[in-house]
């Protein structure tokens, strides 16, 4: 019987969720070791005959039950001759599966995977069994999309979020899609930023990035039959190399992966994982479909499919979480229960095409939009799309834009209340300012940058101020160690609506502002106001 195991600590709870379920499975290798350990009995012969004697039995006599008796046999010897009792693995398995147990056959096979590495032809053939290619669908998100899942503890408080987004790129003419995902947990300091590029059709992995407050650094590059990765921690920067007979997906990918697995009453698959920070062991993540049930979060109530997702580590299950996938077209992550804290779907963006008229095509712009509060968020091509961020409970909606690298900057939107003491444009920009004043060192309003001017016909108005700190365009902002202060201005639009105030934020080195202010007035000047879904 396989057993359910869960994380008792909130804080773990948290982290597992989508910083590194998988690398806690890898660190519980040890245990599943000491296990395998503990079962060595002495052996009665030498492994050598007893498997001369399994393969008589198999092959000449075809005499499966004999042999299987003896293949067992030889992997209780654990100790001995490792390259005999992973044969003994492969061919116990083989057997199995030829009497029609292919279940238990398929959980030998990953014994041997996830035991014997070193038995590259063995591990090969096991694989055939085990890993057919996976059968996926087209992606059913859109370039663009965007959406947030709210972090909660038992009690049902929000104590932090993960967004991701999803954008169509290019990596040396093959079409990619980037993965992108931010996470933050508000009761405590960890912060997590993620990116995979996967090629488009096959979805295997070409890069992955993971940055988090408590590993560092993890930057993967995958190739046929090997993943480089370098690493970059407390112990300073070391840069290694894992050979793969397979393709092994990037930890931070999963949850895209398994919304283009075709889902259906009783699908069951598995595949394999790289996990960034468990320290180049490859594990299987099974899935199984156990059912349809409905689920309400609070973006709605959705038709979903119950998913059981397993981590294995040589035949062991360490780690089970259960998720929720909309049974619809979309395949949204509505819920993920991993024990000590859940996630819920709180907000969905969605892609647009924009035409550009003139001689050019349509073409794709990063934009977000928000159905409920009935606003369209657009960037330019060139800029890299949007990450949610965390923010306090009167802020609607909070991301981060990404500009190209080359402006240096940190630009901010954000959706708060207008409540009925706010009648004027600069009222409402004069408030959203107060937080910076508080926050940032020497920060001055220059009291001759107060302008008024519309935005989509809505009243809107701008103002700048200067302050000493850094750029920190990266999410999450950290400051690169003894970096001093610079002479910074920050750039504010406010629009006013008629329920809400829309702020957009830039935040620059001051001798760059000149050129970075245009650029930043044409990302205000594509917002646009909807009606909002009813």
């Amino acid at each position: 019987m396989l057993t359910k195991r869960r994380t008792s600590n909130p804080r773990w709870g948290i982290w597992l969720i989508a910083a590194a379920w998988v690398w806690i499975a890898a660190a519980s290798l040890g245990t599943a070791a000491v296990a395998a350990t503990a079962a060595v009995k002495p052996a009665s012969e030498p492994v050598s005959e007893l498997l001369e004697k399994a393969i008589y039995k198999e092959e000449s006599a075809g005499d499966l039950d004999a042999a299987i008796q003896i293949y067992q046999e030889i992997i209780q010897q654990a100790e001995a001759n490792r390259h005999a009792v992973a044969e003994a693995h492969y061919r116990l398995g083989m057997c199995l599966i030829k009497k029609g147990d292919k279940e238990k056959g398929q959980e030998i096979l990953t014994k041997l995977v996830e035991g014997y590495p070193e038995e590259k032809d063995l591990v090969k053939k096991a694989h055939e069994q085990l890993q057919p290619a996976l059968n996926l669908i087209p992606a059913p998100w859109k370039n663009g999309e965007a959406f947030t899942l709210s972090i909660l503890a038992p009690s049902g408080s929000e104590i932090g979020t993960l967004s991701y987004t999803a954008r169509l790129t290019e990596v040396k003419g093959t079409p990619a899609w980037e993965i992108s995902g931010q996470q933050s947990i508000t009761v405590t300091t960890f912060t997590q930023s993620t990116r995979v590029v996967a090629e488009r059709d096959t979805f295997a992995p070409i890069t992955g990035y993971t940055k988090n407050t408590l590993m560092g650094e993890f930057d993967a590059q995958y190739s046929k039959g090997l993943a480089r990765l370098k690493i970059k921690g407390k112990q300073g920067e070391q840069t290694k190399e894992f050979p793969l007979d397979q393709v092994a997906y990037d930890n931070e990918q999963v949850l895209f992966l398994i919304r283009r697995l075709p889902l259906a009453e009783n699908y069951k698959t598995s595949f394999p994982i790289f996990p960034v920070q468990g320290g180049g062991v490859v594990v299987e993540c099974g899935i199984e479909v156990t059912g349809k049930e409905k689920v309400r979060v609070p973006v709605g109530e959705y038709d979903c499919f119950a998913v059981k997702l397993q981590v294995r580590s040589q035949g062991a299950v360490v780690l089970e979480h259960r998720l929720w996938f909309s049974n619809d077209a979309n395949r949204y992550v509505v819920k993920y229960d991993a024990g000590a804290a859940t996630m819920e779907l709180k907000k969905v963006g969605t892609a647009e095409k924009e035409n550009n008229g003139g001689d050019r095509k349509n073409v794709e712009q990063p934009s977000y939009r928000d159905e409920g509060l009935g606003i369209i968020v657009r960037t330019p091509k060139d800029w890299q799309g949007f990450f949610g961020i965390p923010m306090p409970g009167d802020v609607k909606v909070a991301l981060q834009l990404k500009p190209p690298a080359r402006l240096n900057a940190a630009c901010y939107f954000a959706v708060k209340d207008r409540g009925p003491e706010i009648t004027t444009v600069r009222q409402a920009l004069e408030e959203s300012v107060k937080r910076s004043g508080i926050v940032f060192k020497s920060y001055l309003i220059r009291k001759d940058s107060w302008k008024e001017r519309t935005v989509r016909n809505l009243p809107a108005a701008s103002m700048v101020a200067d302050f000493q700190g850094k750029v920190m365009a990266e999410f999450p902002p950290q400051a690169k160690p003894g970096e001093p202060d610079k002479a910074m201005v920050e750039y504010r639009v406010g629009i006013l609506g008629p329920k809400y105030i829309y702020v957009y934020t830039l935040r620059v080195e001051k001798d760059a502002f000149e050129k970075a202010k245009p650029e930043f007035d044409k990302v205000v000047d594509m917002f646009e106001l909807v009606p909002p879904a009813k």
